[in-house]
């Protein structure tokens, strides 16, 4: 199921109902407009419909100029969300609008707003979106000095939990260390010792990457013919396609600059964090839309050099649990 279709039914459409949507682009917040027309349910709302209408028109301040907005397309196909969306539900109708087809009103927020339940895929986080522009300057020092995370990182483990039917994938990678003076102290958190900082005199941080519910969606792409059989790295990406993750690092931004915290919000860092960023979250900063460190977006967009590795410890564990 995709994003949009989720959504959809979470606000109360109608599946045979026909519901378009648009991104607003450079708009300070994540905004989706939700647009459908209740007289005409059938027929999908298009761009031309707006212009005809001479409606939705969004400004930008000081109101001298539009705001810019993506092609309208079927919400069904909407996917890869990141962020938590403010959502706008409009009936092109208006006031000759049919009240049975319209959003559910206990899906709708104050100021018709619509929040739902969220969860991060693999493809969200494999996303320039997925950093903000102060991660994004750190980053790309970081690949001049130490190079991506191909060459600095390895995959240490994988781990089956048969119970939570989750798989994790744990890397190691360097620190940026010419980066800092040569006699700097390196920390890490303690995820033991609810995340304080201690010493890191390896100088190396643990980078965890969480499937869920992995073989429920393993046997939904799958054919039964396969059961019990070595599982392909084209199998596991499928899964990498639809599959809910986690993510977690054990450097001291994750955790301490509101990162952890924003991936929380949306259900994807393995141990919750709830510390909300009082300072971090400043325009400048991470302005609340960084949601992996320099170290987790260096694994996450390098995993294809993984793959292999990734698909033989994955059946190595699933083989130890008697699984396959």
């Amino acid at each position: 199921m995709t994003t949009g279709e989720e959504l959809k039914r979470h606000l109360g459409f109608p599946e045979w109902q026909q519901v378009s949507f648009t991104r607003l682009l450079g708009f300070y917040v994540p905004v989706i407009l939700v647009l459908y027309d209740s007289r005409k349910p059938r027929i999908p709302v298009t761009s031309f419909d707006l212009k005809r209408l001479k409606m939705i028109s969004v400004m930008r301040d000081p109101f001298q100029s539009q705001i810019a907005m993506t092609p309208l397309i079927s919400l069904e196909l909407f996917n890869g969300v990141l962020k938590l969306y403010t959502v706008f539900c409009i009936d092109i109708a208006g006031r000759f609008g049919d009240k049975d087809l319209q959003p559910e009103k206990e899906s709708m927020g104050h100021q018709g707003n619509a929040h739902f339940d969220e969860w991060l895929t693999f493809q969200n986080l494999n996303s320039p979106d997925a950093i903000s522009g102060l991660t994004k300057s750190y980053r790309d020092l970081r690949n001049k000095l130490v190079r991506p995370e191909n060459f600095t990182a390895k995959l240490s483990a994988c781990q089956y939990d048969k119970t939570e039917d989750h798989v994790t994938f744990t890397f190691v990678t360097t620190a940026t260390v010419p980066q800092y003076p040569k006699n700097y102290q390196f920390d890490k958190t303690d995820a033991a010792n609810k995340f304080q900082l201690v010493p890191n005199p390896d100088k190396r941080y643990e980078v965890r990457i969480r499937i869920l519910k992995f073989m429920e969606w393993l046997k939904g792409t799958r054919p039964d013919r396969l059961e019990n059989t070595p599982i392909t790295w084209a199998e596991i990406k499928d899964v990498l396609d639809v599959a809910y993750v986690q993510i977690q690092c054990d450097c001291p931004a994750d955790w301490w600059q509101g990162l952890a915290y924003n991936r929380t919000q949306l259900d994807g860092t393995i141990v919750p964090c709830n510390i909300k960023p009082k300072y971090w979250n400043a325009r400048h900063l991470h302005n609340e839309e960084g949601f992996l460190c320099k170290h987790a977006y260096g694994i996450i967009r390098s995993i294809a050099f993984f793959e292999n590795q990734m698909t033989s410890k994955l059946n190595k564990t699933l083989k130890m649990e008697g699984i396959i």
